[in-house]
């Protein structure tokens, strides 16, 4: 009886963090965040560690919503939308940087995007908004943020895609998981960086230039996905499922002309992880009316059986 109490006051707790962290990113609110910098110099510091590809972080006082935490750890997120010589930088802020478990409503980590390329200012709050609709996808809306009380601007305020994340959407924090972390970026609109239509082998130090591994484990499951990819024809058309959005759609809303975007390998690898838990014959031949040639259809369902893609 007392472990069956325990197991409710448990599941109770998780609950009420879920719901913690939803409400957090509600997109009807718009949130305060203060920070507080220790050195005076705070900018020339984030500047000279992005100029050096420093990932260090600097420490700070932090203040949400009238929430105060001490010794939040900030550097700045983003590649293509940071800039030594922009005022209004994006933040990556992580709250449990010095203090182990401190975190804000369950959230230990704050991604601020200054959205310096969209002056609609909602196009990345909207693509999170419809993605989720269809697949795993951040949570985001929008705050306000002061540096030493002085107004820097709105930004808006999205889920980090960490551990927590793939527990919420995924059960686990073990899989395989990935960030498309390029050393020589293309910033350019259709940049190649990490993709996933280049295999580079089996070795992962061929992968390491374009792919930052951050589970424990998982080289041998991108050469597996890469693999698939690559060698199934239509195999994309098929596990986009065209009855629902793909990512095209998606880029048309999100296009903010940055040409990494880290959730390129969650996305395609949540599209794996669901046909593989959930295809079938019988829901893919529901797709058989957005092809036009039966018979590309009938060879890729063939090849999708021989690869053991497909019952």
């Amino acid at each position: 009886m007392f472990k069956r109490f325990l197991i409710f006051i448990l599941a109770f707790l998780l609950q009420i963090n879920s719901f913690s962290q939803s409400n957090f990113y509600d997109v009807d609110t718009v949130r305060e965040i203060r920070l507080y910098f220790y050195q005076s110099d705070w900018d020339n510091l984030l500047d000279s560690f992005y100029v050096v590809g420093d990932n260090d972080r600097i420490l700070a006082d932090l203040t949400i919503d009238g929430s105060t935490y001490d010794s939040v750890g900030v550097r700045y997120k983003g590649f293509s939308s940071v800039s030594v010589n922009r005022v209004k930088n994006p933040f990556n802020i992580k709250l449990d940087y010095i203090i182990d478990g401190q975190d804000h409503q369950g959230i230990d980590k704050l991604k601020l995007s200054n959205v310096i390329q969209d002056p609609s200012f909602i196009r990345e709050v909207l693509s999170y908004e419809i993605s989720r609709k269809y697949m795993p996808s951040s949570q985001a809306n929008f705050t306000n943020l002061y540096i030493n009380d002085t107004l820097w601007g709105l930004y808006t305020n999205v889920e980090a895609v960490n551990k927590s994340f793939l527990i919420d959407h995924f059960d686990s924090k073990y899989n395989a998981f990935f960030k498309c972390n390029p050393e020589n970026i293309n910033v350019q609109i259709g940049g190649e960086n990490s993709n996933l239509s280049n295999s580079h082998g089996t070795d992962s130090t061929n992968y390491e230039p374009y792919y930052s591994i951050e589970s424990d484990y998982g080289w041998e499951d991108l050469y597996n996905l890469e693999f698939k990819l690559n060698k199934l024809k239509f195999v994309d058309q098929i596990l986009q499922l065209k009855n629902s959005i793909n990512d095209e759609d998606i880029d048309l809303c999100i296009k903010h002309y940055s040409a990494v975007k880290p959730t390129d390998y969650l996305l395609r690898r949540t599209r794996i992880s669901w046909f593989n838990s959930n295809g079938s014959f019988e829901t893919i031949s529901n797709l058989k009316n957005h092809f036009q040639n039966d018979n590309s259809f009938n060879d890729a369902i063939q090849e999708l059986k021989d690869e053991g893609l497909l019952n």
